[in-house]
């Protein structure tokens, strides 16, 4: 078994990053202990493989649950609600990764309507912070030094009033 060295690109994100943490180590057999939300890589505008956790294990979904329908399922959960934050889209091109947050009503529209087929990236569930705020904590990491910052959004993850990206952007 050969191993590529894995590499970031320049916005420190890296794209094959839940394929490497689904190995296992080949000679001890230990499988890192991770709870993720639900991430579809896709691929030329297909859903590709469906990563999630159970049990603090990261698994795959089979080939059958590949489909825009049951993912629509999967990730809308309350069909009263269109305007809560369900995903978020992670596109790379030209070197620039974006990140797209979408309610349940955005993220209807982005699946049902045809996918370029050049298109890849990831649709990850949106997990809502256990505060009232939405957070993120970054890490910075170097052979000399481990620095760690912590982001905080200034309006209330369900203030309604305020624009999706008001409320989930912590950058």
């Amino acid at each position: 078994m050969r191993f590529q060295r894995l590499t970031l690109d320049e916005s420190g994100f890296n794209f094959n990053l839940f394929h490497f943490l689904l190995l296992q180590d080949p000679i001890f057999k230990n499988k890192i202990k991770i709870d993720i939300p639900d991430t579809i890589q896709i691929i030329q505008g297909q859903p590709y493989f469906w990563y999630f956790s159970h049990n603090s294990q990261i698994m795959r979904k089979s080939k059958s649950k590949l489909n825009w329908e049951d993912i629509l399922n999967e990730f809308i959960t309350d069909k009263e609600d269109q305007h809560s934050i369900c995903a978020i889209w992670i596109n790379k091109s030209k070197n620039l990764t974006t990140f797209e947050y979408l309610s349940q009503h955005l993220l209807y529209q982005f699946l049902t309507l045809k996918i370029p087929d050049n298109t890849k990236g990831y649709l990850q569930r949106f997990v809502y912070p256990k505060s009232s705020c939405n957070e993120v904590i970054k890490c910075t990491w170097t052979n000399n030094l481990c620095f760690f910052e912590c982001f905080s959004n200034q309006y209330q993850i369900k203030f309604s009033k305020a624009d999706i990206y008001q409320r989930a952007v912590t950058f």
